[in-house]
């Protein structure tokens, strides 16, 4: 299975061997799948889109759907979780639409996993790390992977540390390497030139700095 939402995630179509979800409204080429896998085009590029698309292939129903992005999208402002939510039920009718009979085949793992994006997936590798310490902008932390995070501060053993902006955050990791702490900075929405620059002085430093 892949999400193919743009040009350079569909170079990567050969390599699924059932379904490649892609955004129906800007397809870059012809993809290029392997015998037996189908192509489904999304409404829309949004994640959502294609948690609704996967929700219809695995035989589940629009009230699981629903109850589930309302859970991830709670810290969200109302009218932006409602488009996410409109934009996972479109995708959810269209591919049901789309795929007909021919759906995901899914045994019981008999444990429940977590469907995590980008951010979350390395977030989650930084608390395997052993990150002890997270510093993330103050504008920043109810949004995104740092209010995910953030809600698994006290059970990864993680401090929060809130810092003014992205600069201060990276300067405030520093030192926390500096005094034996492994730190985690977030730099999701700062500028990468600075964030560039400093994390070269980390590195000429000898400081271990994990950077989200």
């Amino acid at each position: 299975m892949l999400v193919a939402a743009d040009a350079e995630t569909s170079a990567w179509s050969g390599a699924a061997r059932r379904w490649v979800l892609y955004d129906g409204r800007s397809l870059p080429g012809p993809l290029k799948l392997q015998s037996g896998a189908a192509a489904l085009a999304l409404p829309g590029p949004e994640p959502e889109a294609a948690a609704g698309a996967l929700a219809a292939l695995a035989g589940l129903d629009l009230e699981t759907l629903d109850a589930a992005l309302e859970r991830r999208l709670r810290a969200e402002p109302s009218e932006s979780a409602a488009a996410r939510i409109q934009a996972a039920r479109r995708a959810f009718a269209s591919a049901a639409q789309q795929a007909g009979s021919a759906r995901l085949s899914l045994a019981s793992s008999g444990r429940r996993l977590p469907l995590l994006c980008g951010p979350e997936a390395l977030g989650l590798g930084a608390l395997a790390a052993g990150c002890t310490c997270f510093f993330a902008p103050e504008p920043g932390r109810g949004r995104g992977a740092a209010a995910w995070l953030l809600g698994l501060a006290a059970r990864g053993g993680l401090s929060s540390c809130p810092a003014s902006d992205e600069n201060a955050a990276l300067g405030a990791a520093a030192g926390a390497a500096a005094a034996g702490a492994r730190a985690l900075a977030d730099l999701t929405a700062g500028s990468l030139a600075a964030a560039a620059e400093m994390l070269r002085c980390c590195a000429e430093s000898g400081l271990p700095v994990v950077v989200l």
